[in-house]
C-alpha cells in the first residue's frame, strides 16, 4: 500500500514537471524579438533673413510740399528724380545707404506743419527656417518722447518744433514691430520709417532744425516650433 502511494506521488511530481516544461515551451514558441536599426542624418538648413536690395525696393513717399531724396531713377510724385527742392543755401538730401543688413544715412526734409516723410523697404526670409522678432529698440519715438530725439539748431527754433515731431519705425500697416512678430520662411514683410511735422505746430522756426532719431535695431532669431 505504501509502495502504491509512493508511486502515485512520484507520478504526480513527474506529471507536474512535464506540465511546467510544456508551459515553458509554449511561452518560448510564442515569443518575438523586434529589432530597431537605422541612423539619423543632419542636413544644414539655410538661415537667411535680410533686407531686399536686389530690385531697389526702398520707396520714398514724397508729398508735393515736401523736399525729399529719391534714391532711384524712378519718377518722384509725377516729377523727375531731381524734383527735390530745398531753400537757398540748403543741399538736397542724398540717397540712403542700403545693404542686406543696414538701412542708414536716410534724409527727410519737412517744410511745414502737416508734412510727413516715409521710407518703405522689405525684409525677407528666403531661408528654410521660420524666424521671429526677439528684440527691437527705439522703434516708436513720439512727440511726447522728445528726450529720445536729438534736435540740432538754434535753441529758440528747437523749442518751436521739438514738441511737434513724431518719429516711427513700424510695419507698413502702421502696427508696432514687437517681440514674437513672425517672419516665416518664404515670407516678406515691409518696414516703414515715418517722420511727421505735426499740423498742430503753431510757430515756424526761422532756420533749419535737424532731428535725429536714435538707432533702431530689429533682431530676428529662430522660431521654436
Amino acid at each position: 500500500m505504501k509502495e502504491n502511494k509512493k508511486t502515485i506521488q512520484v507520478l504526480a511530481i513527474v506529471t507536474l514537471l512535464i506540465a511546467v516544461v510544456c508551459i515553458s515551451v509554449g511561452f518560448a514558441l510564442m515569443s518575438t524579438s523586434l529589432r530597431i536599426e537605422g541612423s539619423a542624418k543632419i542636413i544644414p538648413a539655410k538661415w537667411s533673413v535680410h533686407y531686399v536690395v536686389e530690385d531697389n525696393t526702398v520707396t520714398p513717399n514724397v508729398p508735393s510740399s515736401l523736399a525729399f531724396s529719391n534714391n532711384s531713377t524712378t519718377a518722384c510724385e509725377a516729377h523727375a528724380t531731381g524734383c527735390v527742392t530745398v531753400g537757398d543755401g540748403e543741399t538736397a538730401p542724398s540717397a540712403p545707404t542700403f545693404t542686406t543688413s543696414t538701412f542708414s544715412d536716410y534724409q527727410i526734409v519737412l517744410k511745414k506743419p502737416g508734412d510727413k516723410g516715409t521710407y518703405t523697404f522689405d525684409i525677407t526670409n528666403d531661408g528654410d527656417i521660420d524666424a521671429v522678432v526677439s528684440g527691437v529698440n527705439n522703434a516708436n519715438l513720439s512727440a511726447t518722447a522728445k528726450s529720445t530725439l536729438t534736435f540740432a539748431g538754434d535753441a529758440d527754433d528747437v523749442a518751436k518744433v521739438e514738441d511737434y515731431v513724431t518719429y516711427k519705425v513700424t510695419w507698413s500697416d502702421g502696427s508696432a514691430i514687437q517681440n514674437t512678430d513672425e517672419l516665416l520662411h518664404g515670407q516678406t514683410r515691409t518696414v516703414k520709417v515715418e517722420v511727421e511735422y505735426l499740423s498742430t505746430a503753431t510757430d515756424l522756426p526761422s532756420a533749419p532744425v535737424t532731428v535725429t532719431g536714435r538707432d533702431v535695431t530689429i533682431t530676428f532669431t529662430q522660431k521654436n516650433s
